[in-house]
């Protein structure tokens, strides 16, 4: 499991109501790298990791009863391309890595894991594919989260499962097409 020495943060708190229920969802958002212009905001970032929270939950994804939690780094190329040699034997940096989980944290939540974003990498993606900085952070915010939900894309019938998924949850959320081919190169 990747767990850095994350300074503690003030979570993000979000309070749903579903029939006799209260939902809880502590999303910690942290920058370890330079922001870059146009990137989406702490504060875009933890309302849409809500937002998906709430859609895998009404699909039956994730078990929502004692309320969940989980961390999203923004990071450098040179981190990511540490982690992805660390935990993955790859050399070179990539744009999202999930690091799953299934414990209960020290609040009582289900603490479902870490998403670690590379913000040269998606910008860099952003612009080979034609797509906005938002959507493409978006887009890399639903993988990761899926990823944590234990989806895969290693074998090509879970690939075609995990991204039918990630485009109906992109869709949702106002992202059409994250997987349009632009000069013969499919985004990823």
């Amino acid at each position: 499991m990747y767990r850095e020495s994350l300074k503690p943060m003030a979570p993000t708190k979000q309070l749903k109501i579903i029939g006799s229920r209260v939902t809880v969802h502590l999303v910690d958002v942290s920058w370890r790298t330079q922001a870059l212009p146009a990137e989406p905001s702490e504060a875009q970032i933890e309302s849409w990791a809500v937002r998906l929270l709430d859609l895998i939950a009404d699909r039956g994804i994730v078990d929502m009863q004692s309320g969940i939690s989980l961390s999203i780094s923004i990071v450098s190329s040179v981190e990511i391309a540490n982690l992805n040699r660390t935990y993955r034997n790859k050399a070179e940096p990539t744009n999202v890595l999930a690091f799953p989980n299934d414990v209960l944290d020290e609040r009582g939540l289900k603490f479902i894991g870490d998403i670690v974003i590379c913000n040269d990498v998606v910008f860099s993606e952003s612009e080979q594919f034609e797509k906005s900085l938002v959507d493409r952070y978006l887009h890399m915010l639903v993988h990761g989260l899926l990823h944590l939900c234990h989806f895969d894309h290693l074998v090509e019938s879970e690939r075609l499962e995990m991204e039918a998924l990630e485009q109906q949850l992109l869709s949702e959320l106002g992202v059409e097409h994250p997987y349009e081919v632009v000069d013969g190169t499919r985004s990823q």
